[in-house]
């Protein structure tokens, strides 16, 4: 099946629009605002957690917890635990943050997530060590009514 050059350059033509069209219409994440972000130490061991979030290139938070280990009574367990709550106010803007943390004995930073807007508008942080010295980094969404009162624009 033969095709004139017109053709070819019709087919090449639409082609070429179609996806210059799909990338033209992609808009940039519609970011995130965070209310806290909770630290909590199930571990026996003392540990101070360093953090940093980073909006546009730029750390905007950079900043480390403190979080000493006391002992619960539990059922007769020996259980630990350790909380505290921190708030920033230049994260109520949204935007798209990069977080990263690690214990502060750590050489290299052992979480880095980015959090873009995609799935929450306003979100909660939650930064766990447990007794194996590991760390978890959890998400909780904001409830819509919380989240306007504590949102700002730049």
């Amino acid at each position: 099946m033969n095709k004139s050059r017109r053709e070819l350059l019709s087919m090449v033509a639409a082609g070429t629009l179609s996806f210059s069209g799909c990338t033209a219409l992609e808009s940039a994440p519609p970011g995130v605002a965070i209310e806290a972000i909770s630290f909590s130490n199930f571990s026996a061991n003392n540990h101070t957690i360093e953090y940093q979030l980073a909006r546009d290139d730029q750390v905007v938070v950079d900043a480390s917890v403190t979080l000493n280990a006391e002992r619960t009574d539990s059922n007769g367990d020996d259980e630990y635990y350790a909380n505290k709550i921190v708030e920033h106010e230049e994260l109520h803007q949204q935007a798209v943050y990069t977080m990263r943390c690690r214990l502060a004995d750590d050489e290299e930073w052992r979480h880095e997530f980015t959090f873009n807007g995609e799935s929450y508008t306003c979100l909660k942080l939650s930064i766990d060590v447990n007794d194996h010295e590991s760390m978890a980094v959890l998400t909780g969404e904001v409830p819509a009514e919380r989240c306007s009162a504590l949102t700002t624009t730049d």
